[in-house]
C-alpha cells in the first residue's frame, strides 16, 4: 500500500443490525497455546506458557509480528492506546464469538470474505444476490460434511451403537435490519483489516 493510499483507509468496529447492541458480532480467531498430555516437559511447557501469556511479552510479540494482543490488559500498552487505527479492534474484542466447531469453518470464513469484496467492488448487482452465491457456495462445503455424518451414522446403526443427531448448520445470510444498502450480514462475521495488514486480508478469487 503506497503512502498516500495510507491516508484513504482505516479500521472500524463492524457495525450492528437495528436494535442490537454496537459494534456488531464478530469472530475470535488465533492461535492457542496447548500442553500435550503425553508432554515429558509439562512444567517447562507451562513457564513458557506463563512467559507468552506476560501483558509486555504480547505487546513485544506484536511489535515483532503485528499479531494482536489476547489479553486485554495488554491493550493499556501506551503503543496501542495512541493508535487510531488499533482502537476498532480492542473495541471488536468485547464483542466475538467462537468459530462454528466443524471442520470447514475456516473455507466458510474466507468465502464470506470474499464474496464481501465482490460485492464491495461491483461483481454482483445488490447484496442479495451476493447473499444468495454466499448460502450456495458454504451449502455446497457443507454438504459433503453432511454425505459423510450420515455414512457414519448408518454404519453406526448397522453396529447397534446408540447414535445422536448431527445435524450442521446451514449458513445464512440476510440484510441488516433498517439497512436499505442492505449489506451481508451473518450471525458470524470477519474483523476488520488494518490498513497496515496488522490482519492480513483476504484476495478476492481469482476468475
Amino acid at each position: 500500500m503506497t503512502a498516500e493510499q495510507q491516508q484513504t483507509w482505516s479500521t472500524a468496529p463492524l457495525p450492528a443490525p437495528d436494535g442490537t447492541p454496537f459494534p456488531g458480532v464478530s469472530l475470535a480467531g488465533g492461535s492457542s497455546l496447548v500442553i500435550a498430555r503425553t508432554s515429558r516437559k509439562q512444567a517447562a511447557a507451562q513457564k513458557l506458557i506463563q512467559f507468552l501469556s506476560r501483558p509486555d511479552v504480547q505487546v513485544r510479540f506484536w511489535e515483532l509480528s503485528n499479531d494482536l494482543p489476547a489479553r486485554r490488559s495488554a491493550w493499556l500498552a501506551p503503543k496501542l492506546v495512541q493508535d487510531r487505527e488499533i482502537a476498532a479492534f480492542r473495541t471488536q474484542l468485547d464483542r466475538t464469538v467462537a468459530l462454528p466447531r466443524i471442520p470447514e469453518a475456516e473455507n466458510v470464513v474466507i468465502t464470506l470474505s470474499e464474496h464481501g469484496q465482490l460485492l464491495a467492488r461491483g461483481r454482483y448487482r445488490d447484496a442479495h444476490a451476493a447473499a444468495m452465491a454466499l448460502d450456495a457456495k458454504v451449502e455446497g462445503m457443507l454438504e459433503k460434511r453432511r454425505w459423510v455424518l450420515e455414512k457414519s451414522r448408518a454404519a453406526d446403526a448397522r453396529a447397534g451403537l446408540r447414535v445422536a443427531s448431527s445435524r450442521l448448520p446451514v449458513a445464512g445470510c440476510q440484510r441488516i435490519p433498517g439497512d436499505r444498502q442492505g449489506p451481508l450480514a451473518t450471525g458470524n462475521r470477519q474483523p476488520a483489516t488494518s490498513p497496515r495488514n496488522r490482519h492480513a486480508a483476504t484476495a478476492p478469487p481469482k476468475h
